[in-house]
């Protein structure tokens, strides 16, 4: 029969009763007149055992028994005496009150049981799981998977044993630190390094907390340790990732940096003896061979473009720059001045309106607006004057969006992002000159400051590209 079976709590519940009754019989002598006892502990063990219904039908038999054999009338199921009645439904009700005590006992027992099965379960459930320690510090009670992962038991891990598998080097504070913590009683909130008996480390974090005794002045500490080992490793590697990426970028733009500026006066050399020989030989040499000059010639030249592009690409944001405040219109006036040949050979028509004072590297904005004002110039409409427009408007209070407007061949929307980036071209060098970087150094100046440089445009109607930078803020603004 098994235990807690239904069969074996009818076999309490008709059993402890007919026991009872048995040791009445053999003990009358001595029990007589008060035969209550045994029958009240029959209930008792039954409510314990089997549960209330059980206990109450183990009541009935009790009290059945109990008026049968041992109230007068005796042999009778009769009460005709007042004391018997009393003494009967006393019985009744201090069984029935017992019987609720036992119940309340042990529903509180079993949730009390559950509630620490559950908190040990989930204490299980964390990597390493918890910890508890008495007053003193001393460890009491550690979650087995951190006993399974370093390969100790809990007698020794018990007390201060645990910390024989810190390091030797860090032994020392650690403890003093836990002592500390428990003689002030703060929150214990520690990250050390254990090794288990085969030699691996773990990086743990350990935290814990007082819990005040119901009664008196002792506290226990209670806690939990937490594998944090894979992520310490992940960021260590990220770290030398950082450090590798940055050392990296530092020796590529070490390159770029001399390919671009130890490389110019070499080519220099080369652009200079070419262009002499092309004054000297020209038309001395047959035609063919005064093509193949000038092929050389404008070859060094653009190369030369494209190593000053590559230098200033490079330097952006590089160097402590200093930065004025002043208004927009300056470096846009500026590149205007810069490029007045070209207009005045287009016969562009260039309007600028006022723009905002902002704090900004003039130099490099002048290059930005001589880029822009260069595109629109080159790639114009076949038959149109060239019109360029520059205004500005603010986002809100943080912002200022500046706008340069022309009417030019536009830019295809598969396209518009594509332009940015370095080397971009979308129509043959034959036709429209160039080295494919401008636009790219307008992004990182623009970007360099705070802003976001971004294009709209439809062919055949012209393009408008936008630049945010950011407003001045403070006294002064």
């Amino acid at each position: 029969m098994q235990i807690g079976s239904a069969a074996f709590r009818v076999a309490v519940t008709l059993a402890l009763p007919a026991l009872a009754l048995l040791a009445c019989h053999l003990l009358r002598p001595w029990l007589d007149p008060t035969y209550d006892p045994l029958f009240i502990a029959a209930s008792a063990i039954t409510a314990w055992l089997c549960g209330i219904p059980y206990a109450f039908a183990c009541v009935l038999l009790s009290a059945l028994a109990l008026d049968y054999f041992f109230l007068a009338p005796y042999n009778s199921f009769e009460l005709l005496d007042a004391g018997a009645q009393t003494k009967f439904f006393l019985f009744l009700g201090s069984n029935s009150i017992i019987i609720l005590l036992i119940h309340y006992a042990r529903s509180a027992r079993e949730a009390q049981t559950a509630s620490e099965m559950r908190y040990r379960s989930l204490a299980e459930l964390i990597p390493f799981g918890g910890w508890v320690a008495d007053s003193s510090g001393n460890m009491t009670r550690i979650s087995a998977s951190f006993l399974n992962t370093f390969n100790i038991t809990m007698e020794e891990c018990r007390g201060l044993g645990w910390t024989r598998l810190l390091d030797e080097a860090d032994r020392k504070q650690v403890l003093a630190d836990w002592k500390e913590c428990v003689r002030s009683g703060y929150f214990w909130d520690y990250e050390y390094r254990l090794r288990n008996a085969a030699g691996e480390q773990f990086v743990v974090l350990s935290r814990g907390i007082p819990v005040p005794a119901v009664r008196g002045k002792h506290r226990t500490w209670v806690g939990i340790h937490l594998d944090i080992t894979e992520r310490e490793r992940s960021t260590e590697q990220r770290v030398q990732q950082a450090r590798d990426l940055e050392r990296f970028n530092a020796e590529l733009e070490q390159f770029a940096y001399v390919s671009a500026h130890d490389l110019q006066e070499p080519l220099r050399m080369i652009a200079s003896y070419l262009q002499l020989l092309s004054r000297r030989y020209q038309g001395k040499l047959d035609a063919e061979a005064d093509t193949f000059i000038q092929y050389a010639v404008e070859g060094a030249e653009r190369l030369k473009s494209l190593l000053q592009d590559l230098l200033q690409l490079q330097q952006v944001g590089k160097a402590n720059r200093v930065k004025v405040k002043a208004p927009l219109t300056d470096a846009a006036i500026a590149a205007e001045n810069n490029l007045s040949v070209r207009i005045a050979a287009t016969g562009a028509r260039i309007s600028i309106e006022e723009l905002p004072t902002v704090e900004y590297d003039l130099d490099a904005f002048v290059k930005v607006f001589e880029h822009l004002f260069e595109n629109a110039l080159k790639y114009h409409r076949e038959g149109m004057t060239p019109e360029i427009h520059v205004s500005a408007a603010a986002q809100n209070k943080q912002i200022w969006e500046v706008r340069v407007r022309d009417n030019g061949i536009g830019i295809p929307a598969e396209y518009q992002e594509r332009i940015f980036q370095i080397f971009q071209r979308l129509h043959p060098r034959s036709e429209y000159p160039g080295t494919g970087i401008g636009l790219a150094i307008c992004k990182k100046v623009v970007e360099v400051h705070g802003g976001h440089l971004s294009v709209q445009s439809t062919p055949g109607e012209g393009s408008v590209f936008y630049f945010t930078i950011p407003a001045i803020r403070g006294p002064g603004a």
